[in-house]
């Protein structure tokens, strides 16, 4: 079995984003900010941002952030993980 790590890193890679509660329920640990900590020293470009529940209640959403990059003739945009 892959460590959670790996597990969580493999889900952003998929274009995945997840909260903490998304993650207690897909990998049943509530560590998602360590984690995402860990990921991030190791190099990945993982972002977040400030949602707002029905109910008013604020939590962060955490995803990897994917460059834009351009085809030929600079024609259309490809979007790319740098890992």
């Amino acid at each position: 079995m892959q460590s959670l790590e790996k597990q969580i890193s493999q889900h952003f890679k998929e274009g995945n984003s997840l909260t903490v509660v998304e993650t207690l329920q897909l990998f049943q640990t509530i560590e998602l900010r360590k984690i995402v900590s860990t990921l991030r020293r190791q190099g990945m470009e993982i972002k977040d941002e400030w949602m707002e529940s029905s109910k008013g209640k604020r939590y962060k959403r955490y995803f990897l952030f994917k460059k834009p990059e351009y085809g030929a003739n600079g024609q259309g945009v490809i979007f790319h993980e740098d890992n």
